[in-house]
């Protein structure tokens, strides 16, 4: 299965094209991920364009795109999934959105599977805040198991909350783009890598959710967990009496 996958949940957009089977096992043929300039409605599509012709490619040659549906930067999510509507309707093709902090998780599911089996991963949701939600790495799948919702938590509150979750005192792996925002990691918790999703990890997943029967987000939607700022309680400004000459 050839598989065109982008995850545009932070500020840099990385891109993937890989060779997947129903197992999740790949060929990677290429990845790349953006330096941040630029916004992802502008570097993407033309990055898209790029990656297929570098390899002799048009749409209709894939047999899967997939895109990370965050949470994250609600702008970036929704570029990066209307793009993979977009290109999947144009070519006849499927389009699977996957959690980015699933695709995060699934890192070090790499083999060989590091200790502990309990992975967090954190993205920046603004606002002063994190997202992260409490996995479990399982052995033969791409696909981590979830422990707990996602959590929309300051920074420092994040260790205490996972903390509680870990009952059984097993250790968590944090990591993800928003490690940097963390405090210094206390008894209980080791620092995995602060790489934004591998699209590559994220094309695993995807492939192997289609083929198993778990495409559940197909078509792809925003995960945005929690709402949007536009949908908040506005306050309309006060306003001056009108003055008469």
């Amino acid at each position: 299965m050839l598989v065109l996958s982008w995850d545009t949940s932070t500020e840099l957009t990385s891109l993937g094209l890989c060779r997947a089977d129903a197992s999740g096992h790949l060929g990677i043929l290429e990845t790349k991920t953006g330096d941040g300039r630029g916004s992802h409605s502008s570097t993407l599509p033309p990055e898209i364009d790029r990656i297929l012709k570098r390899h002799g490619l048009k749409p209709i040659d894939l047999d899967l795109v997939a895109a990370g549906r965050g949470p994250g930067s609600f702008t970036g999510l929704r570029t990066g999934l209307a793009l993979a509507k977009g290109l999947a309707m144009g070519a006849g093709i499927p389009a699977l959105g996957i959690s980015s902090l699933a695709v995060l998780a699934g890192h070090p599911a790499k083999p060989p599977m590091p200790a502990p089996s309990l992975v967090a991963p954190v993205i920046d949701a603004r606002h002063g805040e994190l997202f992260t939600r409490l996995f479990r790495l399982i052995p033969g799948s791409p696909l981590p198991g979830p422990l707990s919702d996602i959590l929309v938590l300051s920074p420092d509150k994040v260790m205490p909350a996972l903390r509680a979750l870990d009952t059984e005192r097993e250790g968590i792996l944090l990591l993800g783009p928003a490690l940097r925002l963390l405090p210094p990691a206390a008894e209980g918790f080791t620092l995995g890598p602060s790489d934004p999703p591998d699209p590559s990890i994220l094309a695993s997943q995807a492939a192997y959710s289609l083929t198993n029967g778990l495409a559940a987000d197909c078509p792809p939607t925003p995960l945005y967990g929690r709402s949007p700022d536009i949908f908040k309680k506005w306050t309309p400004p006060a306003r001056l009496p009108s003055q008469k000459s």
